[in-house]
Order: structure tokens, then sequence, then C-alpha cells
């Protein structure tokens, strides 16, 4: 909670984040994207970008493969939009951050070693869904 954090002195970042499973890391300058299923956190990777670590939270909650998961991009192109538009406003060039090829590479190379990437999903008939929001 905000407010609690507020009232424990706790400075909140000054990084305005508007991805689902990405914080700004201020120890380190980059941004933290993780994902959460059955009450553990699963560490997604630091990345220069928003952009890179909401890609990240997608392809995992997309290997979750729960219909109910939210996600920060509809398609792979508004990805590519997003992160070049950030690109931009940062001044940056890719090869400052790394190229979009190789960071979604090392992204579904990430996602695929994660305990949960065999899209298993509860049964159907128990009403439960096998993701955690």
């Amino acid at each position: 909670n905000n407010s609690r954090s507020q009232k424990n002195g706790a400075k909140s970042s000054s990084k305005k984040i508007e991805c689902t499973g990405v914080c700004f890391h201020k120890r380190t300058g980059k941004y933290l994207s993780q994902i959460r299923r059955r009450g553990k956190n699963h560490y997604l990777g630091y990345y220069s970008l928003a952009s890179d670590g909401a890609f990240a939270y997608d392809e995992a909650a997309r290997s979750i493969g729960g219909a109910g998961r939210r996600t920060n991009f509809r398609a792979e192109k508004d990805y590519e939009d997003a992160r070049t538009r950030e690109l931009e406003e940062a001044g940056l060039s890719a090869s400052a951050v790394g190229h979009r090829d190789a960071i979604v590479a090392a992204i579904k190379d990430r996602v695929s070693k994660l305990p949960f990437s065999d899209k298993t999903v509860a049964d159907p008939e128990s009403g439960e869904d096998d993701a955690d929001s």
C-alpha cells in the first residue's frame, strides 16, 4: 500500500510505471519484472526499459495460460511500438539498451525455464483458475 509506505518514511520512486508486473528498482536503476502465481513471485529479470519488462511479464502470463490474466500488450507489434517510443523519449539508441531481437529471445528463453511454462491450467470442472493475479 503506497500510503503505508509514505507513513513509514519510504520514498516512492520518481519513475511512474503503468505496466503490470513491472516496477522501477532504484538501486540498480533498472526495471524489475516479475509475475505472481499460486502465492509465489517469479523473477523475470531486470530491464533497461519498462516496455521490455512489460513484455517479459506478458510472455510469462501467456505461458501460464490463465484466461483472466491481464497483459500489457495485445500483440508483439504493440510492444515494438512502445519500445520505440520509450527509446525516443529517453533519447537512447537500441544499441545502448540491447537490440530488440536479442532481448525478446532472452525473455522467451527465461520464461521457458519457469516452473509453469508448460501452460498447465486447472481443471475447468473445479471452477478455479490456475493463475493468481
